[in-house]
């Protein structure tokens, strides 16, 4: 079993990973890994730790120089265990991207449609839109026509424009949509 594996990790896994590892580092990995085997009885104790736990640990075992004898092995797995196991919450945030940004809507700014994933965010966590209540900073900000002023700094910004304001943009009207 251990040889399988170890037939596994060396020609099947290792090349897979080359790039998480420094080329003058790959032997010492492969010689860490086959005396691994040799420490199963040593290691029992660790035996019921998660994953990370037990790379961490084994970090910490030395040889009689006061070397790490797995160094290069547990910072590699430590790397593994660190990744995602799956996309799904970057896949769930392009399913929203493509409900705000669709083909009517397609030449929305990133900060649009950052702002409109904020906003459905924000009205989910907290009911519906009809019971949102606006802080007072908000209120205030509306009343004194700085988030006016802010929106036409942020279109002065993306246009390229110094005298730009809101009420001299004309908007092209969409009759049809075009499938293509």
């Amino acid at each position: 079993m251990v040889s399988c594996f170890g037939f596994f990790f060396t020609y099947l896994l290792l090349p897979t990973i080359s790039h998480a590892v420094a080329d003058t580092l790959v032997d010492r990995l492969c010689d860490q890994w086959r005396e691994l085997a040799s420490y199963k009885g040593d290691l029992e104790h660790l035996a019921d730790m998660e994953p990370p736990a037990f790379w961490r640990e084994l970090k910490q075992i030395t040889d009689c120089n006061a070397k790490p004898k797995f160094d290069v092995l547990s910072e590699l797995m430590c790397t593994l265990v660190a990744l995602p196991h799956s996309s799904a919450c970057v896949e769930r945030i392009f399913s929203q991207v493509n409900v705000v940004k669709t083909k009517q809507c397609n030449k929305l700014m990133c900060e649009t449609v950052s702002n409109r994933l904020l906003a459905r965010q924000a009205v989910k966590k907290g009911g519906a839109c009809y019971t949102w209540n606006p802080c007072d900073n908000l209120v205030e900000d509306m009343r004194e026509g700085r988030c006016r002023k802010r929106y036409e700094e942020t279109l002065q910004l993306h246009f390229g424009q110094r005298t730009l304001n809101v009420d001299t943009i004309e908007f092209e009207a969409v009759d049809s949509v075009d499938d293509n």
